[in-house]
């Protein structure tokens, strides 16, 4: 990955070095034949709206209309188009598509979007190693490719980041790639909000120098009649729900008026702010949620634990990905969210020492007149038929007695595969 020093090395991602699995261009397939060699190209030098504009009816007699889908279906998860993205995944899966080409690709869009962000803040080598991963997963040990060279130019131009685009490529190759004003400031509009989120770590609230601070005073910064968003984010069944009605309880026994949900329902986008405060659940960084000051709290659990916590509950990601993808796309979630967090709330502790642990965290928010005996109580009382308050359904809690593990679910040979391939996060968090 670079020249990066080894504590950085340490908290990427390792996808590529660690799969075992068929390169992204093995799983593409070797076709060079007219209009698969164009999207496949497209993919590789990052030209998103050319893929999300192929017309699928005029292939349908391709034999390879299935990667013509889930290609597609890439370009619009880069262009934050989520639900187009989805709907070419599921009509890639119905045409019979490899589950590898579609969880490979759309691990890769991740790594390419980790790369923008480490673009935007200036970390010019940690993003350029993103982007080469992006199109080289299971290529590792492999030097950096001409595609991945294009990949990197391509997306800091359609930032609109000039001036690192001169790191990587001539100045006469610089003046090409910034002829297209109209598009770069399309995409500077487009990633606004990720750059400001990424600059501020999400908080502009207090003058803290260090990444975690030792207290932010929630009732004090709404005091100055500051608008703030308390993110609950980080990996998926990871106890976000539980943290996100916590903060909800809370704030409701101290009469702080506020609005709350879940990011990727329509509240957000279909309505202006209605109060001061908004407590939003998330798993996934989007422009339309990080417009404003955020204090971000996380959610950890053992990785091992948030698969099988998904295999019980048979969510659809996992279904579709399977164990092992799925550990690799639930850890991307924690180590995008590591680094802007505040504040890190853990699973394990929550259940082994509640009231520790949500002390602390009360502690950290400077809330300390709330009743956390009651608290607790009244979370463990929560009905699971009122989704839109509560965000719990009936089939939400999969071990409600506390007494399942990765162990008793998910087979030996994918919980040793996922404790192989993730053992230096596992180690880093206290999980071996």
């Amino acid at each position: 990955r670079l020249d990066m020093n080894k504590k950085e090395k340490s908290s990427l991602p390792r996808w590529s070095a660690e799969r075992n699995e068929a390169t992204i261009a093995e799983l593409l397939g070797d076709d060079d034949s007219g209009n698969l060699s164009l999207a496949k190209a497209n993919w590789y030098f990052g030209e998103w709206e050319e893929l999300t504009e192929i017309n699928l009816n005029q292939l349908k007699n391709h034999p390879d209309l299935a990667i013509f889908s889930v290609l597609k279906a890439s370009g619009f998860q880069q262009l934050d188009q989520i639900e187009n993205c989805r709907k070419y995944v599921e009509i890639a899966k119905s045409l019979d598509c490899d589950p590898k080409l579609i969880s490979t690709l759309l691990i890769a869009g991740i790594q390419n979007s980790l790369g923008k962000i480490a673009a935007i803040q200036g970390r010019t080598e940690k993003a350029k190693g993103y982007f080469s991963d992006s199109v080289n997963i299971g290529n590792s040990g492999r030097t950096v490719s001409i595609a991945a060279h294009a990949r990197s130019v391509k997306q800091l131009a359609s930032m609109g980041l000039i001036p690192e685009v001169e790191k990587f490529i001539e100045v006469e190759n610089r003046d090409t790639h910034s002829s297209n004003s109209e598009q770069l400031e399309k995409s500077r509009i487009n990633y606004a909000a990720v750059k400001a989120f990424a600059m501020n770590r999400g908080l502009d609230l207090v003058n803290d120098k260090d990444k975690y601070p030792d207290k932010i005073s929630l009732q004090e910064i709404l005091g100055l009649g500051k608008d703030v968003d308390l993110v609950v984010a980080g990996m998926r069944h990871s106890g976000s729900t539980a943290l996100f009605n916590l903060l909800r309880l809370a704030l409701e026994s101290l009469g702080i008026e506020f609005e709350s949900g879940y990011s990727e329902t329509t509240w957000l986008q279909q309505s202006e702010r209605k109060t001061q405060l908004r407590l939003i659940k998330t798993h996934e960084i989007r422009d339309d949620l990080i417009v404003g000051q955020a204090i971000i709290i996380s959610t950890v659990r053992d990785l091992r634990d948030t698969v099988a916590s998904a295999a019980r509950r048979e969510w659809g990601r996992y279904l579709q990905l399977g164990a092992v993808e799925y550990a690799k796309f639930n850890r991307s979630l924690n180590e995008m969210w590591n680094e802007q967090a505040h504040y890190t709330f853990n699973y394990e502790q929550f259940i082994t020492e509640s009231n520790a642990a949500v002390s602390a965290l009360l502690g950290f928010l400077d809330i300390d007149s709330v009743d956390i005996a009651q608290l607790m109580a009244e979370l463990k009382s929560l009905p699971t038929d009122n989704w839109d308050k509560t965000l719990l359904s009936p089939t939400h809690i999969t071990d409600p007695k506390r007494l399942l593990s990765y162990i008793d679910t998910l087979s030996q040979d994918d919980a040793e595969t996922i404790t192989r391939q993730n053992y230096k996060w596992l180690l880093a968090n206290g999980y071996v």
